[in-house]
């Protein structure tokens, strides 16, 4: 298992951004276009990662919920065979009006000779970059739309 953890300050209350995450079927709204096929619904998030000969599948669901300090997402997968295992977001309000938020996911790595060969110079980085982009996208839309769409 691979953790990656990333982190963003927003100009927002923290109730606002914890409601976009929280939103798992507005997630399609400010993913990257790497995220493919983003479905969710007030349960369950699902996705593709797209990387280079690979598609990571990730299905999860609302193990932890903590409003609006926490939220976790863990593998709903069959067999609990997906790519991502674990998705974690904290907030940590700094004003009223302003809040730093922390990503950590736990990944796992490709397997076989291939994702062996690929996995650090290739894979890992290109994950991280997701993530990073997926939290810029998450940032600008929470400050320019204020609370999630219905």
């Amino acid at each position: 298992m691979r953790r990656m953890r990333d982190q963003v300050h927003i100009r927002a209350p923290a109730h606002a951004v914890f409601d976009h995450l929280a939103a798992l079927g507005g997630y399609a709204r400010w993913l990257p276009p790497a995220f493919r096929g983003v479905a969710g619904d007030d349960r369950e998030l699902a996705f593709e990662l797209a990387l280079p000969l690979r598609r990571e599948r990730a299905q999860l669901a609302i193990a932890q919920r903590e409003r609006p300090a926490h939220l976790l997402l863990t593998d709903a997968s069959a067999g609990g065979e997906g790519a991502l295992a674990e998705l974690a977001w904290a907030l940590y309000a700094e004003s009223a009006a302003e809040v730093h938020l922390t990503l950590e996911a736990a990944w796992r790595p490709a397997g076989g000779w291939l994702g062996a060969l690929l996995e650090p110079p290739l894979y890992e980085p290109l994950r991280r970059q997701a993530l990073r982009d997926a939290l810029w996208r998450l940032k600008l839309a929470v400050e320019r739309d204020g609370a999630p769409p219905p």
